[in-house]
Parts: C-alpha cells; structure tokens; sequence
C-alpha cells in the first residue's frame, strides 16, 4: 500500500565559507548531492543540490611595476623647512597593474584595494590618516617624513589599511599617486642628511 507523504514547509540554509586563496576567474559549483532526507518505512525522499558560480578578480603585478622606484623627491635646503606640516611640491608616480580579469558583463564589479604598509623602519607618524611615515632606519635626516598622496594630489593614503582604489576593468591598470617630504618636528630639529623612505603594498579585489 503506498502512503502519500506531503512537505509543506522545508526550508534550508547554506553558507559558503572562505578557507583558503580563491583561483582567479569562474570556480563552477556542481554539488549534485549535498544532503538527502529518507523516511523508514519509504526510504529516501529528496536530496537536497548546490550548482552556482564563485567570480574572483585578479590583476597581475610585474617585476617592475612602480613607475619611479625610488620616487626622487629632490634636493632640499634645511632651511627650507619652516615649520611642521611644511610639505615639499608632491611628486607623481604609479603602480601599474596588468592582465585584469573581470567579468562586469555578469553583472559582478570588483574594486582594487591597496595596503601600504612601512617597512625597513618606516612606520606610520602622525595622525591616522594622515598618510605620513617616517624615514628608514638608515637614514641621516631629522625632522620629516614622507606622506603619501592619492591621485588627486591632495587627499592623503591611509597606512596599513585597505583603501579602495577604483573598479577594474579588462586589461591593464594604474594607480595614481604622490609622494612628499612633510616637516614633523619643529624647525629647529630638522636635519640634513640622506633621507629615504620605504613601504611595501598589498592588493586584493573585492
């Protein structure tokens, strides 16, 4: 004798986890089966699927991919700096990003995020924010730092955190920025001497 067996109601939830680097490009997900539900006396009954496509972005960064790598921020007299918060004239360069992989025409738009983050003694100075980082450690001159600018010139980069840049799109990339010596000690603590600067960057698409 067969026993009819009604669902009214049967509701699911699945949560996709991130446990570890996602390949660029489409990842296909084809579960035919992740669960089923059975009854003793009928067996089973449903089976419950997951079929769906994951996106990642992706750029590729070159050997090579800052435009002035050192960036010269020239040659300045001590006297020149008159007070904290003096800034030389900021100088422009770029990080150029290759072979990006978007897929805008499915409806998924992703936006490059970089991280700068100090290295070979230079550390944030100042206010969060700011976008200002010390010298190296081997460097002679006293006083200063380096602040580091977005492409408009005039708002700074916020260190050691991730800063959307611009949506990617196919094909290649640049990000616009300045650099510039900023006076963070009275003048009469400035020093001549060699003065260097170093971070490195991290990027990511979301």
């Amino acid at each position: 004798m067969l026993t009819s067996l009604p669902l009214v109601h049967l509701h699911n939830y699945v949560t996709l986890v991130k446990t570890g680097p996602i390949p660029s490009g489409p990842n296909v997900l084809n579960s035919s089966e992740l669960f089923s539900g059975s009854v003793t006396t009928l067996g089973r009954i449903m089976k419950y699927g997951l079929t769906g496509t994951i996106l990642q972005a992706q750029c590729s960064v070159g050997a090579d991919p800052v435009s002035a790598d050192p960036v010269q921020l020239g040659e300045w007299d001590s006297a020149d700096f008159t007070g904290p918060g003096f800034t030389t004239p900021a100088v422009p360069f770029s990080i150029a990003l290759s072979n990006c992989e978007t897929y805008m025409d499915a409806g998924f738009v992703a936006t490059a995020h970089i991280q700068l983050d100090g290295v070979e003694g230079s550390v944030p100075e100042g206010p969060v924010g700011s976008g200002v980082f010390t010298l190296t450690s081997d460097s002679d001159a006293k006083g200063m730092g380096i602040q580091i600018l977005k492409g408009d010139g005039v708002t700074p980069m916020e260190l050691q955190t991730e800063v959307p840049m611009m949506v990617i799109t196919p094909g290649n990339v640049v990000l616009n920025f300045y650099a510039r010596f900023y006076q963070t000690q009275a003048s009469s603590a400035i020093r001549p001497g060699k003065a260097k600067g170093a971070l490195s960057f991290t990027m990511t698409y979301k």
